[in-house]
């Protein structure tokens, strides 16, 4: 039902136009099959709507490391048309985590607790109907008009500027400059969130990149170095939701006394011990990205990505090509040989 994270059947010399069919066509109908279940299943799995918001996030990544390849007027449109879906499914999105953590607290509370519960699930669910219908609203004549938008936008992809650039080359100095970006991003003060959330917008970027080009490069890049960028989104996610609770729970506190005074005491209390209990799930959070990155700069690490930045990765896919070249015309040789074979022919 849901897409495959990873784009095959690119090689190092395949030229960037080509590449560029392929994985907007691949990530465009990602984001089209994933929204027809967010629309017309919204109510049976939450997962619709994150899986719809992570289709999204790798279109907008393929759009743009292959804007250089479409006119500019095609890539404004496809890209606003991403960019709308992603935010409207990003509000549905964090209520729908919100709701999972009530859940998730739910499950420990004693009796007279449930009715602070029973107050946020409402509070919750008012925000998230309306976010649901930001969603259709994006796609009032899905799927028509999405499909509509995906073929002008494969149609339009062009062998001008990059496009006959071999893809390996293409991809290594973008590889590089990502993975730069996020050690400049991960040396900022990491106690400051605004600067966690810098780093895990980088990261997500160099995620989404590696996934396009997994077969450009050398096993190491999807064995050592894409898990451990995998690691660090879920980590930084995970930081990214409790920072996202506490702020609500802190805008509650101050709502309760405005609006429920003088009941709003009833359920300040609860509400409080739900913020330092993010809060230090939060901090929390923190120190296990401090410990990924500690083994991100470990020396095997740091290798792997100078060697995936030189031209090594590149020798080692054309030698690989060139294998497979050598044992081609072998195979067929030997399946005419086959007794099979001998009988078909």
């Amino acid at each position: 039902m849901f897409q495959s994270k990873w784009i095959s059947d690119l090689r190092a010399t395949t030229p960037v136009a080509d590449a560029a069919r392929r994985v907007l066509t691949l990530r465009l109908e990602g984001v089209r099959d994933c929204l027809g279940y967010a629309l017309r299943e919204p109510g049976r799995d939450p997962e619709f709507v994150h899986q719809l918001r992570v289709a999204t996030r790798r279109a907008s990544a393929a759009l743009e490391i292959f804007a250089e390849c479409l006119p500019l007027k095609v890539y404004r449109t496809a890209r606003c048309l991403i960019r709308d879906i992603r935010r409207a499914a990003g509000k549905a999105r964090d209520w729908d985590v919100f709701l999972a953590q009530l859940t998730d607290d739910a499950d420990q509370l004693a009796a007279d607790e449930r009715a602070t519960v029973d107050m946020l699930v409402g509070y919750a669910l008012a925000h998230r109907l309306p976010a649901q219908e930001g969603i259709e609203e994006c796609c009032r004549d899905y799927p028509f008009g999405f499909e509509r938008c995906m073929a002008e936008t494969i149609g339009a992809i062009g062998y001008h500027s990059v496009g006959r650039t071999p893809l390996a080359s293409f991809a290594r100095p973008l590889l590089g400059r990502l993975f730069d970006e996020l050690k400049q991003a991960a040396l900022r003060d990491r106690n400051d969130y605004r600067h966690l959330h810098g780093t895990r917008i980088v990261g997500k970027r160099l995620r989404y990149t590696i996934e396009m080009f997994i077969d450009c490069f050398g096993p190491a890049l999807r064995t050592t170095l894409y898990p451990a960028i995998a690691e660090m989104q879920e980590v930084l996610g995970d930081v990214n939701d409790h920072f996202n609770a506490v702020q609500l729970y802190a805008a509650l506190g101050t709502k309760l006394g405005v609006f429920l005074s003088p009941y709003g005491r009833r359920y300040q209390a609860f509400v409080d011990r739900l913020k330092a209990r993010r809060h230090a799930q939060l901090q929390e959070g923190c120190l296990r990205f401090q410990l990924w990155w500690e083994n991100w700069q470990k020396a095997e690490i740091q290798v792997t990505i100078g060697e995936l930045l030189s031209s090594a990765p590149a020798a080692w896919h054309v030698l690989h090509e060139a294998e497979n070249a050598i044992a081609a015309p072998h195979d067929e040789l030997k399946s005419a040989a086959s007794p099979i074979a001998m009988r078909t022919a």
